[in-house]
């Protein structure tokens, strides 16, 4: 089993309150830190469309099978329908690739932009997706349009008499 863990020190401080304004700018920092990994990506990928999940496949393959500690890696297929293209032309029907490691433990308090793939509960969900010579590179879920979301509920309840 491969874990991996973040290598930035935690400060000292991390577990004390923030104030308003730190939590503010703490998350604008991270909204462009986001922002510019994704613009990265895009222009790495050769295809970025917008698409229904129709279908998705995978199967299992064990490396260095005779290794004390195996690797198990899933090959995916993933099929979309309704493409809305952004960058390139996805051809209909075209099942693009990707693989994940089942070995692999993530111990990080930031996610790698690239960990957002598709798994097979998304079938049939809505997603942004970025995409290399027929690789995912990066997968972003599009929710359905609810009449309110679990913030406006929320929102709702504090405001009811």
């Amino acid at each position: 089993m491969l874990i991996l863990a973040g290598s930035a020190a935690i400060p000292a401080s991390a577990c004390r309150l923030y104030s308003e304004e730190e939590v503010a700018r703490g998350r604008e920092d991270a909204l462009r830190r986001m922002q510019a990994k994704v613009l990265a990506l895009t222009d790495e990928a050769d295809l970025v469309f917008v698409g229904y999940l129709q279908k998705l496949t995978h199967h299992d393959m064990t490396v260095d099978a005779d290794s004390a500690s195996p690797t198990v890696m899933r090959a995916h297929q993933a099929s979309f329908l309704h493409p809305t293209e952004i960058k390139g032309k996805y051809p209909t029907g075209l099942a693009l690739g990707f693989r994940t490691n089942q070995t692999r433990v993530v111990v990080n308090c930031q996610s790698n932009i690239r960990d957002s793939l598709p798994t097979v509960k998304d079938v049939g969900q809505t997603f942004l997706v970025y995409a290399k010579e027929g690789r995912i590179l990066r997968v972003s879920r599009i929710p359905e349009q609810l009449l309110m979301d679990g913030r406006q509920e929320a929102e709702l309840l504090r405001n009811s008499p």
